[in-house]
Order: structure tokens, then C-alpha cells, then sequence
């Protein structure tokens, strides 16, 4: 018993020193010393309400040694209000030790972060319609931390590496890594999330994807004999991957009950209200932040993305996130302020910006494409900020490949503001009076006496995101064990 144990805390061991998670308390260190995050936002968390006797069932042992009886720890679990499912095993528990004892600075910093990112996780969660719960993602990610560098370089709070944050429109250049932006790489990581549920059905195999990458999730699935749930194909998943799940399962269970190991958080990062300005014009950060009468610091702090202290003009119109308070006085004395704050020396301009990038995708997506598709009606989709052609196939039920033979793309890369050509079921969709890129599925049109058809595209997860019922439910009334549907099968809504 004491060797297998032994040999479980080396792996737990082995974990923490060699996976790329754990290399973020180094990242910290080493990224963010000259630019301190800014203060966190107060966050009210429902919290979970146990009777008196279960609130003394878990003592410690001593200073930061605390058991972990398996049916209170179970119990709990069920407790947390979740759409993804929680289990409960050794490996688990092994990181619910790991940062209940050993690593409990990195848990009191996240804590102090969390409710500063929280409220942004949340509100483009549920934009998404995706489980807020998934917010933990990005502290198994990035431990909160925007400027983490992975040592295989991924990037920010959502750990996007260059390419993959290039096909997901975050603009990387000597003066911005939008992959440390706050908002666009939330969106950008909602995008890709969603996607990757779409692909595979389930929340637990879409975060494995989210890690290792779908083509490794589909590896492990045929491995495993085509068995479609993640502890299923636990022993095919890469090393790094298998870990994955069980920590944010710990990370979930360590944030909702922390204050039952003692943790406390002395100076948590209080929230300041925050908006964007478009820069019209080069600007040099420092003068800037003199004029408005605030620390570099700060504004670095709401714009962790920006590499250096000067915003060039090829860079005109993006937007600087700024306090409120401070935002007014700027949108007052804008002119005069701009010109105070114009760079001393000339800037040098990269040969491939943003509007050199966004010209050439609008170019070759403006040919046109007329030839009408049987049963398909013709919509224009708008690209916002965050898309990746993923999301915009799934949106439409249709696939990338259509989607880039329709657009004339060469790759996978869109910008905010192209328009796409999409051709659309014209059954399915219809097109609203409102401005062109507005439209609205056509909601319940399958459902009849209790019975929804599966459409093309569906997944459980969207089924029970428009008809209003739970995915176990949905499984449970139609004795469905894994998450395949079939066009045109009929499933059984209560």
C-alpha cells in the first residue's frame, strides 16, 4: 500500500516539475516583474452551504495537512452546480492534495486574481451559451496570469500558441501579442471550446482536444475501441493530457471550498470599471499615462498585450483599454492629449499590419461567388472579433471546407469586418429585416408533441441549449450511452 502510494506522489511529482501547467509559476516570475497585474474585482460566487457537522469532517491534520474523506469530497462534488461532470479518483484527489498543501501560494494568487477574469469568463460564456464553469480552464492554463509563457510558447490567460492564435485572429507583431489580450483571447478560446464540443459532444473530451489537439482525441477514440468518454480513453491520451482533466476537476473543487483549507485572501484585486478609446494617431504610452495622471503600470495592467510602451500609427484606431474615470477625461481633452502624448522620434512600420492583412483577406474574399446552391439560400455573415471559421461553420450547420470554397480562402485566417458568403438551409434559417449579418434560427421548428429530429450539425450540447433540457436527461429518457446522433434520428424531450 505505502509503495503504491509512493509511486503515485512521484507521478503527481513528476507532473508539477515536467508539465507545462506547472512551468507557469516560472513564466510568472520571469514575465511579469516589470509589469505587475493589476488589482482584482470582488466576485459574488454562490456560495455552497454544508451543515455544521459536515464543515468539521475535513481538519487539518496540521498547518497545511488535511485528509480528504473520499464520500464527503464525493458528496460536495455533486453539490458544485456543474454541466460538466465531476468525478472523483486518486488522481484527482492527488492535485486536490497538490494544491491544498504543497502549492498553496499558487492557489492564494489565484484566488486574488479570479475575481478580477472571472466576470469577463462568464459574460462571454454565457454570450456562448457554453458552462460558466469552464472559467477554471484558464487557471489550469495560465494560473490567471496574461503574460504566462508556456516553455513550448503558448501564450496568455488561454494558452494559445502563434499559429493557433493566428487562425483565431489574435494579431501578433513586434509592438502586440493580442493572445495576452484579456477579451479577444477569451472570445478566441470560447470559439475554439465550442468547436471542439461540436466536434466531439462532450465538454471533457472537448478540453482534452483543447490541450493535445482534436486529431489526438480521435487517436485515443479508435485506441480505445471507439468508446467516446474521457476516462474511457484515459490510458490512450497523451501523458500530459490524462493529467489534464483531473487537475481542473481539483482546480473546480479547490476554489469553490477554499476557505475549508485555511486559505485566505489578504488584499483580493478589486474591480475598476473599464472601457476602450480608439487611437488615431502614434502614440507614446508613458506621455500619455502623465497626462491623464496614471501609473504605466496601470494601463499596462489593462493592456497586457501591448509589448511596448508606444502604440505606432499603422496601428491607428485600435483600441486602448483605460479606467472609466480616466477614459472620460481622455475622450474630453482627446486632441490636445494626443498631441502631448505624439512620440519624440519616428516609429518604424512592419511591412505586414493589420490593415495589409485585412485588405488582402477582403480582396480575395470579395470575388465573386454567385453560383447558387440547390436548397440553400444565400446569407452574408460579418466576422467579428474572436471568429475562427469553426464557429461560424457550426453557427451555420455547414462545414469549413464549404465555407472557404464559397469565400475563395486559401487558409483558415479572417479578420473582423470581412464579410463571408455563407450558403444556409433555407429551412432552417431566415434572414431578419435587420442589418445585413443579422440572423436567427428558426427555434423548435423540429419539435413536435414532445420529439425533436436531429438536424444535421446537432449536438447534444445545442439540443438541449434550445429545447431546454439537460444533456444526462436527454441521454437518460433516450438510453443513449455515448453522444453519436444521426441527421433525422428522433430523440424523446420529457
Amino acid at each position: 500500500m505505502n509503495q503504491k502510494l509512493t509511486q503515485r506522489m512521484r507521478h503527481v511529482i513528476w507532473l508539477f516539475v515536467f508539465s507545462p501547467f506547472f512551468i507557469l509559476t516560472i513564466a510568472q516570475a520571469q514575465e511579469t516583474q516589470d509589469i505587475p497585474l493589476p488589482p482584482p474585482l470582488p466576485i459574488d460566487v454562490p456560495p455552497i452551504v454544508l451543515d455544521e457537522e459536515d464543515s468539521v469532517r475535513i481538519q487539518p491534520v496540521q498547518d497545511t495537512t488535511f485528509e480528504f474523506p473520499e464520500e464527503l469530497i464525493k458528496e460536495r462534488l455533486t453539490q458544485i452546480e456543474s454541466d460538466i461532470p465531476l468525478h472523483y479518483n486518486k488522481d484527482i484527489k492527488a492535485f486536490m492534495e497538490l494544491f491544498t498543501m504543497r502549492k498553496r501560494d499558487y492557489v492564494r494568487r489565484v484566488l486574488t486574481q479570479q475575481s478580477f477574469y472571472f466576470p469577463i469568463f462568464e459574460t462571454e460564456l454565457k454570450k456562448n451559451g457554453m458552462p460558466t464553469e469552464l472559467k477554471y480552464l484558464s487557471v489550469v492554463e495560465s494560473a490567471l496570469n496574461p503574460k504566462a509563457v508556456s516553455r513550448a510558447g503558448a501564450v496568455g490567460l488561454w494558452q494559445f500558441m502563434p499559429y493557433t492564435g493566428k487562425e483565431s485572429g489574435l494579431y501578433q507583431d513586434a509592438y502586440i501579442d493580442e493572445r495576452m489580450d484579456i477579451y479577444k483571447s477569451t472570445r478566441a478560446a470560447c470559439a475554439y471550446l465550442k468547436m471542439l464540443y461540436g466536434m466531439f459532444s462532450d465538454w471533457e473530451l472537448a478540453m482534452a482536444a483543447y490541450n493535445c489537439g482534436p486529431g489526438a482525441v480521435r487517436k485515443a477514440i479508435r485506441r480505445a475501441g471507439n468508446k467516446t468518454s474521457f476516462w474511457e480513453i484515459y490510458p490512450f491520451l497523451p501523458k500530459e493530457t490524462r493529467s489534464y482533466v483531473p487537475i481542473y476537476v481539483a482546480t473546480t473543487y479547490v476554489m469553490q471550498f477554499h476557505q475549508d483549507y485555511l486559505f485566505s485572501v489578504a488584499e483580493p484585486r478589486p474591480y475598476i470599471e473599464s472601457d476602450t478609446v480608439h487611437i488615431t494617431q502614434p502614440v507614446d504610452l508613458e506621455l500619455l499615462a502623465n497626462e491623464l495622471n496614471i501609473s504605466m503600470t496601470e494601463v499596462l495592467a489593462f493592456n497586457p498585450h501591448l509589448k511596448k510602451s508606444v502604440i505606432p500609427a499603422y496601428m491607428k484606431n485600435y483600441p486602448l483599454r483605460l479606467p472609466m474615470e480616466k477614459l472620460a477625461v481622455l475622450r474630453e481633452y482627446k486632441a490636445d492629449m494626443f498631441l502631448a502624448a505624439a512620440p519624440k522620434k519616428p516609429l518604424p512600420e512592419p511591412s505586414f499590419t493589420p490593415a495589409v492583412m485585412a485588405a488582402s483577406m477582403n480582396k480575395r474574399s470579395s470575388i465573386p461567388n454567385t453560383a447558387a446552391v440547390a436548397g440553400r439560400k444565400k446569407v452574408t455573415h460579418t466576422v467579428e472579433s474572436g471568429d475562427v471559421l469553426g464557429r461560424i461553420a457550426e453557427l451555420y450547420n455547414v462545414g469549413v471546407s464549404e465555407l472557404k470554397r464559397w469565400n475563395n480562402l486559401r487558409n483558415n485566417t479572417i479578420q473582423a469586418g470581412q464579410k463571408l458568403a455563407v450558403w444556409v438551409q433555407s429551412h432552417t434559417w431566415k434572414q431578419t429585416n435587420k442589418a445585413e449579418g443579422d440572423h436567427e434560427v428558426t427555434a423548435g421548428a423540429n419539435v413536435k408533441k414532445g420529439v425533436y429530429e436531429v438536424q444535421a450539425g446537432d449536438t447534444l450540447w445545442s439540443i438541449s441549449k434550445n429545447q431546454g433540457v439537460k444533456v444526462d436527461i436527454i441521454k437518460k429518457l433516450n438510453k443513449l450511452k455515448g453522444n453519436d446522433l444521426k441527421p433525422g434520428q428522433k430523440l424523446i424531450m420529457g
